[in-house]
């Protein structure tokens, strides 16, 4: 599978197909997940196919799922520093059409304290290589990671993003970066609060 994802099958659908085959044999508990993976980082060194990459590492895409859903925090943490530097470098290429998957990827994984300042870099900067603006977004995307990595600037960040983004979907997503905060006292305060989703509303509710 490795070899014929890495160069050895030219046809990007049949890529494609074997993609979908790798990832319904980890769910099947066939291979194991790091196995995959393992696949995955040898092939994304060289992929060139936009389409089939938008679709691999993009929001339900196979890659994302395995990294994020079927991974251990363990084995998460092992992998982090290969993979981010992976992306990172890809992001770093400024390819326009691919540009934005690449980005959400990487906020998604982001976890050791390079790729973790990155984002932060991303955040004061407003923009990512060729990714032009964030947007609102992509904003709350990277400071809930921040936030669930236990940033000490999150809690402000959170409050200054909340100013410029008032929106309805702006209070959702601040409250639900505040949820993530790994801190006892804000697990015990919001924990209380998911219990009376009545009082809470269920926008907030549904949105944490």
């Amino acid at each position: 599978a490795g070899e014929a994802l890495d160069g050895g099958m030219r046809d990007p659908l049949l890529r494609l197909m074997l993609w979908g085959n790798i990832a319904q044999m980890v769910r099947d508990r066939e291979i194991s997940p790091v196995q995959a993976l393992g696949y995955a980082f040898k092939a994304l060194a060289s992929e060139e196919e936009s389409m089939l990459l938008s679709i691999v590492l993009g929001r339900h895409g196979s890659v994302r799922e395995q990294y994020l859903h079927f991974l251990t925090l363990a084995q998460r943490q092992v992998l982090a520093p290969r993979w981010e530097k992976l992306i990172g470098d890809r992001l770093a290429r400024g390819d326009d059409k691919l540009a934005l998957t690449y980005l959400d990827f990487y906020i998604a994984i982001a976890q050791t304290s390079e790729g973790l300042g990155r984002l932060r870099t991303f955040l004061s900067e407003d923009n990512a290589p060729g990714a032009a603006t964030l947007g609102p977004e992509r904003r709350w995307a990277i400071i809930t990671q921040l936030a669930r990595h236990g940033d000490a600037r999150a809690p402000g960040l959170i409050a200054a993003q909340e100013k410029r983004d008032p929106s309805t979907a702006g209070v959702r997503a601040a409250y639900a970066a505040r949820v993530s905060i790994p801190l006892i006292d804000h697990k015990q305060k919001h924990w209380k609060e998911f219990q009376a989703p009545e009082k809470l509303g269920m926008e907030l509710f549904e949105g944490a």
